[in-house]
């Protein structure tokens, strides 16, 4: 019989290893498990994790949690506020802009010219797409909702959407979001059936 003595440091090296890789399998395990319990206790995190599967698991807890307290002082149901929001921006902070071309023309004894400079206003901002003109009517801050200051932009989400939430119950259309798009119901029916299938 043949016995090889393996040096003292090759074996405590080999042991080490095996712990290490026996630590890391187990801190994955666990994480997926807590992912899964945590998508169990909240479903709103895990409609975030489902429409955007790359986004970072702490923002999307984060931006549930906001979305759920903001939702719930405002009296309205989350996965509503989550499903407009979802539809309106992907979630995601945009500018959107109108670009108009503005032209000036001169002439002088030997030439004339036209000079054409495009113009881009923003037209809707913010996760919550806010248009403009809505901004302006309930004198919310334009630049804090540009620059993408997201807990504002989401207070005057929830602001409007009660709004028009109660507009739609005086005007008996249901669902009652619907009208944050608007009360035409030409427009309000296509904005249902966008927003139905993410709710």
């Amino acid at each position: 019989m043949i016995t090889i003595n393996y040096p003292l440091s090759i074996i405590q090296k080999t042991f080490n290893l095996i712990i290490k890789c026996s630590m890391v399998l187990i801190f994955s395990t666990s994480i997926a498990k807590a992912d899964d319990l945590g998508c169990k206790k909240a479903s709103l995190y895990c409609k975030i994790i489902k429409f955007k599967p790359s986004i970072d698991k702490i923002l999307a807890r984060k931006l549930a949690s906001k979305i759920s307290i903001k939702a719930k002082a405002a009296g309205i149901d989350p996965n509503v506020a989550l499903a407009v929001l979802q539809h309106e921006s992907g979630l995601r902070h945009v500018n959107t802009y109108k670009t108009t071309t503005q032209s000036t023309e001169s002439c002088t004894k030997t030439m004339c010219s036209k000079v054409s400079t495009e113009v881009s206003n923003v037209f809707d901002v913010s996760i919550a797409q806010l248009n403009i003109n809505t901004i302006n009517h309930y004198n919310f801050d334009l630049k804090r909702l540009y620059k993408g200051d997201v807990d504002y932009a989401l207070d005057c989400f929830m602001f409007v959407l009660s709004d028009k939430i109660n507009i739609c119950k005086k005007l008996n259309k249901t669902p009652y979001y619907s009208c944050y798009h608007s009360i035409n119901d030409g427009y309000r029916f296509l904005y249902i059936e966008f927003v139905n299938k993410l709710l």
